[in-house]
C-alpha cells in the first residue's frame, strides 16, 4: 500500500538549455506584463482616482488587458519553475498573490463604482450595462484566481525545493584506501 505522502525526489539539476533559455523568457514574460500595462495607463491619464466614473472605466478596461499580463506571469512562473532559484520562485508567487489581492480589491471597488454609476443610466441601456460589466467582474476574478493558484503553486514548489536540498547529501571527498587506490577524480 504506498504511503500518503510521498518524499519528492531531489529536483535535478536544471540542464544546460534550461539555463540559456531562463533570461529570455523572463525577459518576454516581463514585456508581456509592462507593456499593456503601460497602454493601460497611457489610456486613462490623466489619473483622476477621485472621479467614480473614471475608476468604473480603469476597471472596466483592465479586464480587457487582463489576459495578455496574466500570459507574462504564466511564462515567469514557469521559467522560475526551470530553474533552481527558491528566490526567484518565491518572488514570482508573492508578485501573484499580491496581484490577486489587487484584482480582488478592484473587483469589489468596481461594484461600489457600479452602484453609484446605475442609476444615471437611461433605461433601456440598464440590461446592455449588466452584461458587460458581469462580464468585466468575470474576467477580473478569473483572474485573480489564476493568479492566487500560480502564487500558492509557487509557494509550494519552492518548499518542495528546498526540502530536497537539504536532504541532499554532502558531496563526498575523493579518499585513498589501500584496497582500491586513488578513488578520486584527481586522475589526469
Amino acid at each position: 500500500m504506498p504511503a500518503a505522502h510521498s518524499t519528492p525526489a531531489p529536483a535535478p539539476a536544471p540542464s544546460p538549455a534550461a539555463r540559456s533559455i531562463a533570461a529570455p523568457l523572463y525577459f518576454v514574460g516581463a514585456l508581456l506584463i509592462v507593456l499593456p500595462t503601460v497602454d493601460l495607463l497611457l489610456n486613462v491619464w490623466p489619473l483622476q482616482p477621485g472621479d467614480f466614473r473614471w475608476r468604473f472605466g480603469v476597471v472596466g478596461l483592465l479586464a480587457s488587458y487582463l489576459l495578455t499580463p496574466l500570459l507574462g506571469v504564466a511564462v515567469l512562473a514557469a521559467t522560475s519553475a526551470l530553474l533552481p532559484s527558491m528566490v526567484a520562485r518565491r518572488v514570482v508567487a508573492w508578485v501573484n498573490l499580491a496581484g490577486a489581492a489587487l484584482l480582488v480589491a478592484a473587483t469589489a471597488l468596481f461594484c461600489l463604482d457600479l452602484l453609484q454609476l446605475r442609476p444615471a443610466l437611461r433605461p433601456e441601456a440598464v440590461a446592455s450595462f449588466d452584461v458587460a460589466n458581469a462580464r468585466a467582474m468575470l474576467k477580473l476574478l478569473l483572474g485573480a484566481v489564476a493568479l492566487a493558484w500560480l502564487g500558492i503553486a509557487g509557494l509550494r514548489a519552492s518548499r518542495v525545493t528546498a526540502a530536497a536540498a537539504q536532504r541532499r547529501p554532502a558531496p563526498r571527498a575523493p579518499s585513498h584506501t589501500p584496497l582500491l587506490g586513488d578513488t578520486g577524480a584527481s586522475r589526469a
